[in-house]
């Protein structure tokens, strides 16, 4: 559950902009009212906190990516993927 309203401008960040700032907004206003929710029928609500796994890429270099790209045209190179 998103705990502030900051969240609107995460989703809207990773959804690149193709998704209504407005649909978000609302997305997000009703998803935090849902522990309270939850609670109000009876339920038990626990938040937990995933264990969060981070994965790093290095960008290769685009001269090393067209010089390869070239070999593999002219037929010089080794194919190992540009």
């Amino acid at each position: 559950m998103p705990l502030s309203v900051e969240f609107v401008d995460y989703l809207y960040s990773i959804c690149a902009g193709l998704t209504d700032r407005d649909l978000l907004e609302t997305f997000v206003e009703q998803a935090m009212k849902i522990e309270d929710y939850v609670r109000d029928i009876g339920g038990v609500f626990e938040r937990w906190v995933s264990q969060e796994v981070g994965i790093s890429f290095s960008s290769p270099d685009p001269a090393e990516l067209a010089e390869s790209a070239v070999r593999k045209v002219d037929g010089q190179g080794t194919h190992q993927g540009v």
